[in-house]
């Protein structure tokens, strides 16, 4: 839960490493609930970590373009 709250203050102030964060956090959540028969929960999860891999990828740095 700590790790969860982290990624949101981290996305609060716009830093790049909540997704890294929630990553860690929802690849936990994925094999704790599968461990424990909670295959829906699990597949809740990993569907947070496609969305925390996507916003890393739409997040990233990009070359600012130069003017013509």
């Amino acid at each position: 839960a700590l790790l969860s709250l982290l990624g949101t203050w981290l996305n609060v102030r716009k830093h790049r490493a909540c997704f890294a964060v929630w990553t860690v956090t929802n690849i936990v959540w994925i094999h704790a609930s599968f461990t424990h028969g909670l295959p829906e929960k699990g597949t809740l999860h990993a569907i947070y970590l496609l969305l925390a891999l996507y916003g890393a990828w739409h997040w990233r740095p990009r070359p600012v373009e130069a003017s013509p």
